[in-house]
């Protein structure tokens, strides 16, 4: 190989193995520390590999974002 061959195929191997490593390493972060605000970076990614996260993660914010009923004013179990 000369030289600009191995030239070549290092600067393809970081072109492709960057962004790869970039997105695994941010991956890794999200899972770390909740999906709250990574999601929409990753959203698409968990969405095309993991599709079974997703739909816990949506049933959990589902029971989250649920209300108590209020208690009516005469209760007197209150």
């Amino acid at each position: 190989m000369a030289g600009s061959d191995v030239v070549a195929v290092v600067l393809a191997l970081v072109a492709v193995g960057g962004p790869v490593a970039g997105l695994r390493l941010l991956a890794r972060r999200v899972r770390r520390h909740g999906a709250a605000g990574g999601y929409s970076l990753m959203g698409p990614f968990d969405e095309l590999w993991h599709p079974a996260a997703v739909a816990a993660r949506l049933e959990v914010q589902v029971q989250d974002e649920r209300q108590e009923p209020l208690p009516s004013p005469g209760d007197r179990l209150v």
